[in-house]
């Protein structure tokens, strides 16, 4: 775990702010950065899902503040549904968020939760970069975590691409998408479809594409609303897409 000063105004501890985000290093290894009251802190942990990822993240600024009002900023959706109490009830990351409420009153934490678009998540960059370096140096292949239990089998998804277009057909999903990106919008429509609390493996997924689905805020202006509204549906449900390249 690394903390650092981050510049910037420190907030009195009458009112903290924290922002936390989780950027995916290799395979099921996460960054974390949370910032609290203007100190940046680091670390690393596995979890299934990025959604699962953005919870421990939070839970690093919980663990971080001081007792009192802690007003705390995401940029997950699903983090901010799940602990304000808007998520469905039988969503995977309701224990975990009631193991993170729990962690904040025994600490005196008072939390209130607020999204923030990414551009303005002061914890994004410093966990974007903490990846970075770790995939960078191969760190995330040797990180000494427990590895996690494993998964229930979910479906299969396979995508063959044509000279007119792309398609897909596993599991009782079927989509076909035609002109550039193809593959992302098949992606997106796929998000839209999957059963709830399944992880979907979508096998054939060209490495673009599969750039632009974690990685959203590079797709086209003309797919990024489309794209932000799949992914955020997807993690309501408790389901995911798990992106498997040629």
């Amino acid at each position: 775990m690394t903390v650092t000063p981050t510049s910037g105004t420190v907030h009195p501890m009458a009112h903290q702010i924290a922002y936390t985000d989780a950027s995916l290093a290799l395979r099921d290894v996460y960054a974390l950065a949370a910032v609290v009251n203007g100190v940046t802190v680091t670390t690393t942990a596995r979890a299934h899902t990025t959604q699962r990822a953005e919870l421990q993240a939070a839970r690093l600024a919980v663990q971080h503040a001081d007792p009192g009002p802690l007003h705390l900023h995401v940029d997950c959706l699903a983090t901010v549904h799940v602990l304000t109490g808007l998520a469905r009830s039988r969503s995977p990351l309701t224990e975990p968020a009631q193991q993170l409420l729990q962690l904040a009153a025994e600490r005196g934490v008072a939390l209130h939760v607020q999204w923030i678009p990414r551009g303005e998540n002061a914890a994004h960059h410093p966990a974007h970069r903490a990846a970075g370096h770790m995939r960078t140096h191969r760190r995330a292949r040797r990180v000494h975590l427990p590895p996690l239990p494993p998964e229930t089998p979910g479906l299969v998804v396979r995508l063959r691409h044509h000279p007119d277009g792309t398609s897909a057909r596993g599991g009782g999903l079927h989509a076909v998408a035609h002109g550039p990106l193809a593959a992302l919008r098949i992606l997106i429509d796929l998000a839209g479809r999957a059963p709830p609390g399944v992880r979907v493996r979508v096998r054939g997924v060209p490495p673009y594409a599969a750039h632009l689905w974690t990685h959203p805020e590079h797709a086209p202006d003309d797919l990024l609303a489309s794209l932000s509204a799949a992914r955020c549906a997807l993690s309501l449900r408790g389901s995911r897409l798990h992106l498997m390249t040629p």
